[in-house]
């Protein structure tokens, strides 16, 4: 560009700008709460419906019958909906009676409702008051006997729903991968760098864990990855086919929430043998509704790193598979291929995938102890194999993630597991080792930082618009996966 002309296209557009650019993506469409047609997926059931659909639970509710025959509350009710749930996840309730639940469209039982950012009650009525507030987000609901509930249900399975549920987006991300892959100890490394303020850092985003289970994972998060007092720990077992609990996220900031659900379905459910009708159904929602999937992917299952422990006869490096389990010992690249046949609706999966891989300390170990042959391409000194994360950013490091990308590209170059990305277009690679350590017949032998466990959470998160990213070297790689830069002033 000559000088005349570079300077007429400064004074009118301004100087070109040279430095990092900030992304934001595209979402999936989660409009704002007060807005019509929002939709709402369930944490535990996964389906989606409109937010006033929504249920509550009186707060009147009795196990007596008073004995003037006058009703002062609701009996408590048998909730058929919420135990087929449970039974179907073989986690059978038991009590199943529950408090009446209350229909927004039930004026009979609902005769005020109260709007989020409100104090006013609403009274239901009043024909007009109904028009008006119809498929907004309700805050609190007035039963007849003057009862006050904001405990809010799922139409479909009845479980209890976050407060903040139907005022903010509810994100799910669904994690999935073959029996063994870590996913379970991963996710609990997660939770504890999430408690730690390792996502994003300087953003200072405040946790609440949301889901019921909530003391529990507090407890088994603090007992694996804080206490010091036991030096060799037990990791979590497997999930199993009957042990889905969701972990329902709030992350907070200011007047910004974003709201997380991470599902992690058991390894065996790649296998459509081992499905029920009902958790085929389960998936099949999952298909259609999660905004995100992190598949994870048993690194030492690579044909090069398998070769390794063959070669040097590490087997007590890993933990102990049952080499007699085809599901077990499956490759990668067959695991990838059953997942995009599954979810592959046109041949294509709908929604952005981070592939995982886990266990990367077992990668680092060979890299770092063996010569340079022994995993082709790796010196031990990749990004990805690093420990320390950049704790400036308070945006998504695109640059840094594509780095990683590119080196785990490089490192997969000829295994079959990249054949089968194609059918994912917004996709990128992850590798994570949630123990830092090697570890021995399933125990932690000493703490250890965790290498690179927000990472997939990070990119999914950004991918999904909950969260801007900032790129320089990577601006093509973001423009490719959807990002949009909405330049300087952001």
């Amino acid at each position: 560009m000559g000088f005349f002309v570079k300077r007429k296209h400064e004074e009118e557009h301004g100087p070109k700008y040279e430095g990092p650019e900030i992304f934001l993506q595209k979402t999936r469409a989660h409009l704002e709460p007060d807005g019509k047609n929002y939709e709402v997926v369930c944490p535990y059931c996964l389906s989606k419906f409109h937010v006033w659909d929504l249920q509550f639970r009186s707060a009147s509710n009795t196990d007596t019958v008073e004995e003037s025959g006058i009703q002062r509350a609701y009996p408590l009710e048998e909730d058929e909906a919420y135990a087929s749930f449970w039974q179907g996840m073989n986690m059978p309730v038991a009590d199943a009676m529950k408090p009446f639940i209350l229909r927004l469209d039930d004026t009979e039982n609902v005769r005020a409702v109260q709007l989020w950012d409100s104090d006013q009650w609403l009274d239901m009525s009043n024909r007009e008051i109904r028009a008006m507030v119809q498929e907004q987000a309700i805050c609190r609901v007035k039963d007849k006997f003057g009862g006050i509930s904001k405990e809010r249900i799922c139409p479909h399975c009845h479980n209890t729903l976050p407060e903040v549920i139907g005022r903010y987006p509810n994100y799910i991300f669904s994690m999935i991968g073959n029996t063994s892959s870590g996913k379970t100890v991963y996710l609990q490394r997660l939770k504890s760098c999430l408690m730690n303020n390792v996502l994003l850092p300087q953003r200072q985003m405040a946790l609440q864990l949301l889901s019921e289970s909530n003391l529990n994972v507090a407890m088994e998060t603090k007992r694996m990855f804080e206490e010091t007092a036991e030096m060799k720990k037990k990791l979590s077992d497997a999930t199993s086919v009957g042990y889905m609990h969701p972990v329902i996220l709030e992350l907070i900031r200011g007047e910004e929430h974003i709201l997380v659900t991470l599902f992690d379905f058991p390894g065996e459910a790649i296998w459509e043998e081992n499905r029920t009708a009902f958790f085929s159904t389960l998936m099949q929602k999952n298909g259609e509704n999660t905004d995100g999937w992190l598949f994870m992917l048993d690194s030492t299952m690579l044909s090069s790193v398998r070769s390794c422990i063959q070669s040097y006869h590490e087997e007590n490096l890993l933990s102990v598979k049952d080499k007699n389990d085809p599901q077990q010992n499956a490759e990668p690249a067959y695991i990838v291929s059953q997942f995009t046949k599954a979810y592959g609706l046109g041949n294509r999966v709908q929604c952005p995938v981070a592939f995982t891989l886990s266990k990367s300390d077992v990668i680092r170990y060979f890299a770092q102890k063996c010569e340079a042959s022994t995993l082709p391409g790796l010196t031990g000194t990749e990004t990805f194999m690093q420990l320390d994360l950049n704790n400036d950013r308070d945006k998504v490091d695109l640059d840094e993630l594509y780095q990683c990308h590119s080196e785990l590209k490089h490192f997969l170059k000829g295994d079959l597991v990249l054949n089968y990305t194609g059918s994912c277009p917004q996709h990128a690679w992850f590798a994570v080792s949630a123990t830092g350590v090697e570890v021995r017949d399933g125990i932690l032998e000493a703490k250890a930082p965790a290498c690179r466990v927000v990472d997939p959470l990070e990119w999914l998160l950004w991918m999904v618009g909950a969260v801007p990213g900032v790129a320089f070297k990577s601006k093509e790689w973001a423009r490719s996966l959807g990002g949009m830069t909405p330049g300087r002033k952001a």
